[in-house]
């Protein structure tokens, strides 16, 4: 298998939530939980961001 030879993408925070019209959430699950960084990633938004950061915006996950 090739490696991907451009560079890596920078983590997303709060603020490109805050910017995106839309949100897709992907991590792995195991045995029916998410995944810690993921649960860490939510609970960051509502510290950066007020207590409802995904109101009104189209969310998916998977």
């Amino acid at each position: 298998m090739k490696r991907w030879p451009g560079p890596l993408a920078a983590p997303a925070g709060p603020e490109d939530v805050a910017w995106a019209d839309t949100v897709l959430f992907g991590a792995p699950a195991r045995l029916g939980a998410v995944a810690g960084t993921l649960t860490g990633f939510l609970q960051s938004l509502a510290d950066g961001l007020g207590p409802a950061p995904l109101r009104d915006k189209p969310c998916g996950g998977f």
